[in-house]
């Protein structure tokens, strides 16, 4: 996939803040694949298939079955996600779709 602009160059100081955040994410002891299945949806809603592309394989790798990965665009009524999940991944869409809660 073609990289349309190099963040670290474009907003090196915005880029270094969010590096530090996903840094301490990463190590906080959550776990890996809960936190791709709240990373998936926010590249959802960005529409961005180079995030997809780098966080699907990322979910396969810490344990996020082929199941979940198929139904989480329909993840309110798919029997796959546990307490824990479902949750995490209703997150993402309620900070990012303001028209909803506004």
């Amino acid at each position: 996939m073609k990289q349309r602009f190099d963040l670290t160059v474009v907003a090196a100081s915005g880029y270094k803040a969010m590096f530090g955040v996903h840094s301490y994410v990463q190590n906080s002891g959550l776990n890996l694949g809960l936190l791709e299945l709240v990373k998936i949806p926010v590249s959802q809603i960005n529409g961005c298939a180079f995030c997809l592309a780098m966080h699907v394989p990322l979910a396969r790798q810490n344990g996020v079955t082929e199941d979940q990965l198929s139904l989480l665009v329909a993840r309110r009524e798919a029997p796959v996600f546990n307490n824990q999940e479902r949750p995490a991944q209703e997150w993402p869409e309620s900070i990012s779709v303001a028209s909803d809660t506004v």
